[in-house]
C-alpha cells in the first residue's frame, strides 16, 4: 500500500534515506523540514503496516522532479521501488509531461533506464535522467 507520509513516519523515513545520504540523520531531518515548506510530496510504501520505501518529488512547470527514492535494503528487488515510481508518475500524470531524476550510482541509473528514463545530461559525476510521461 502506498500512502502520503505522516509525521509518525519520519524516523523510519530518515533511516531509509540514510542509504542515499549516509549516516547524517540530522541533515535528513532538516531536509524533510525544508521540503515540507517547499511543497515537496512524500509517499511511503507499506507492507503489513511497516514502511518499506519512500519517494519524494516536486512539481513545477509541467515537470515532476524526483527528489529522493529509497527502499529498505532487505526488500530490494521485490518491486517496491518500481511501485513507488509508478505511483509518482500516475499521481502527476494530469499536471506533468516529463519526469526527472538525478543519480550518481550506476546501479540506480540501470534501475531507472529499465523504467523508461533516459540520460539527458552528465555533469560533475551525476547523471540527470528524463522520461516523457505523455
Amino acid at each position: 500500500m502506498i500512502r502520503e507520509m505522516v509525521p509518525e513516519d519520519r524516523d523510519v523515513v530518515v533511516d531509509l534515506m540514510k542509504v542515499i545520504y549516509g549516516e547524517e540523520g540530522d541533515f535528513i531531518y532538516e531536509m524533510l523540514e525544508q521540503d515540507s515548506k517547499r511543497g515537496v510530496k512524500y509517499f511511503v510504501a507499506c507492507e503489513d503496516g511497516i514502511v518499506e520505501g519512500v519517494i519524494s518529488f516536486s512539481v513545477a512547470d509541467g515537470i515532476c522532479k524526483m527528489q529522493s527514492h529509497a527502499v529498505n535494503k532487505r526488500r530490494w528487488s521485490n518491486g517496491i521501488g518500481t511501485e513507488l515510481i509508478n505511483y509518482m508518475e500516475t499521481f502527476v500524470s494530469e499536471s506533468c509531461s516529463i519526469a526527472e531524476a538525478t543519480t550518481y550510482e550506476e546501479r540506480y541509473m540501470d534501475f531507472l533506464m529499465k523504467r523508461g528514463y533516459r540520460p539527458a545530461l552528465f555533469q560533475a559525476g551525476f547523471v540527470f535522467m528524463r522520461k516523457q510521461l505523455s
